[in-house]
């Protein structure tokens, strides 16, 4: 059965238009939102739009005309629910969506629950959207290791695997049902990186791996982030990371979706190998349990090839830092699963899909 927040989610996406497309309840106008991110927001859009028209505008000419201000019916120009997400401050951001959080964690020593953490809600940045992905893709970037295709036509030194990094948290941040508990969370341990998002996909799954149709759940965030010159608006973004990571030699990503609660996963596995240098025992885990499912401590253990203490110190970090969940039975029939990724009884109520035929 859905939860009220689910019921709330799904009648919003009855609503011809988009959520993230109104002007918001709470007032909030351009002088409300972050400066130093709108200015950096303008920073890019200009180097990345030379010719564009709209490098002249004042700023409320600008946002107005990206749609990242709106009059309300009191004929009063505010922000838009998207630009808040955007552009906001994580206080004024919480009053429209008390639900939102953003987290970004690195676990590739094995040594500690994080070896680096950006946290929406430690109030130590402007918590909003389009900082988040900044300061993740900067922080990320020199720390992946470099494929080069198969094909040896070009030498991309990384940049495949970035750009399938930075498609993942584009459609992460703007598919994301921040009304609903979860936010967005991404980890990075070394072998994968894991992006998790509260909400279903609005396509079936299918669709959604084939390409060709775009319906992001927040339209408005898609849009002001396209005109940035950031994500895919084609529908063809999921595919291209796909066929992107089959060149360059890596495992097939995982895309899939749960309905206790409604989360959507995508798994980059950045590595090519389980037994490679920069893979931990933390990441074996979860890429078992990634591939098989709710496995018990000695299933995962003859799986790795591992003994059965080994793993169950593993599982108890993964599950302290809310990474891994279990059915709480204490030894016999107890099994673990990626938290968000299966349901108690082990079984998803929605699809999960590997693309394998594209």
């Amino acid at each position: 059965m859905a939860s009220t927040f689910e019921r709330r989610a799904m009648e919003l996406d009855a609503v011809p238009q988009k959520f993230d497309m109104r002007p918001n309840s709470g007032g909030y106008g351009l002088n409300d939102l972050n400066v130093e991110t709108l200015n950096a927001y303008r920073a890019i859009f200009n180097a990345r739009n030379p010719d564009n028209l709209l490098i002249s505008d004042t700023d409320e000419e600008f946002f107005t005309r990206i749609s990242a201000l709106r009059k309300n019916e009191n004929g009063n120009l505010v922000a838009t629910n998207a630009a808040p997400l955007l552009f906001g401050n994580y206080l004024i951001i919480k009053e429209s969506f008390p639900e939102y959080n953003l987290e970004y964690r690195e676990q590739v020593s094995g040594s500690s629950r994080w070896d680096y953490r950006l946290d929406a809600s430690s109030l130590t940045w402007s918590g909003n959207a389009f900082d988040f992905y900044r300061n993740l893709i900067s922080h990320v970037q020199p720390k992946l290791p470099n494929h080069f295709p198969l094909s040896g036509v070009y030498e991309d030194g990384g940049e495949g695997i970035m750009e399938c990094v930075r498609e993942g948290l584009t459609n992460a941040i703007a598919n994301c049902d921040y009304l609903l508990p979860g936010g967005v969370r991404v980890i990075y341990d070394g072998y994968s990186v894991f992006f998790q998002n509260a909400g279903k996909l609005r396509l079936p799954l299918s669709q959604v791996l084939i390409g060709g149709d775009s319906d992001p759940r927040n339209e408005g965030v898609m849009n002001l982030l396209h005109l940035a010159k950031i994500g895919d608006k084609a529908g063809e973004g999921v595919p291209n990371v796909f066929r992107r990571m089959r060149l360059l030699g890596l495992p097939e990503p995982i895309l899939k979706q749960t309905s206790a609660p409604f989360r959507t996963s995508l798994t980059l596995f950045v590595s090519s190998s389980l037994h490679s240098d920069d893979s931990t025992l933390d990441s074996k885990v979860l890429h078992h349990l990634t591939e098989n499912g709710p496995s018990s401590v000695s299933e995962i253990a003859k799986g790795l090839s591992v003994n059965n203490a080994t793993i169950s110190i593993s599982l108890k970090g993964l599950v302290s830092s809310g990474i891994v969940a279990n059915n709480g039975k204490k030894t016999r029939g107890k099994k673990f699963w990626i938290n968000g990724g299966e349901s108690k009884n082990g079984l998803d109520a929605f699809d999960s899909a590997c693309l394998k035929k594209i």
